[in-house]
């Protein structure tokens, strides 16, 4: 079974201005590693500086959409990775299966100003890695 490797996004750990923009590239490396078992590896940083928005141009400004780095990952690591929308309940299910690593995009106004608030002002798009019953932020 592939172990899961948790990447933090932020500037500090990735260099890089748009380091806490990169959520989505953040899970997206996470999900390239645990697909290949480690032999590619990239960081958040490595793959935002991979992503292209439509016309080709680097992807520079904010956060990414799933589909772009599905699209990535296939482009500059040859890895494939599927792009699927579920309901919760079935994507709960596939986070808690060992083999499976999925990227979640979550809605994160709805506990900005609760105590589960790691953020405090932001209130956008957010995205997580469930594998094993677990979430890696």
């Amino acid at each position: 079974m592939t172990e899961l490797v948790h990447l933090r996004q932020n500037p500090k750990y990735e260099g890089g201005v748009l380091g806490w923009l990169n959520c989505n590239t953040t899970s997206t490396a996470m999900l390239i590693a645990f697909e290949t078992a480690g032999a590619k590896a990239p960081d958040g940083g490595a793959v935002r500086n991979c992503t292209l928005n439509a016309d080709g141009t680097p992807d520079r400004k904010v956060g990414t959409k799933p589909s772009q780095n599905v699209s990535e990952a296939k482009r500059c690591w040859n890895v494939e990775l599927d792009y699927v929308k579920v309901t919760g309940e079935e994507l709960w299910e596939l986070g808690q299966d060992p083999n499976l690593a999925v990227s979640v995009s979550i809605d994160y106004s709805v506990i900005s100003g609760t105590e589960f608030d790691g953020s405090p002002g932001f209130r956008g798009l957010h995205q997580v890695v469930l594998h094993d019953g677990l979430v890696y932020d």
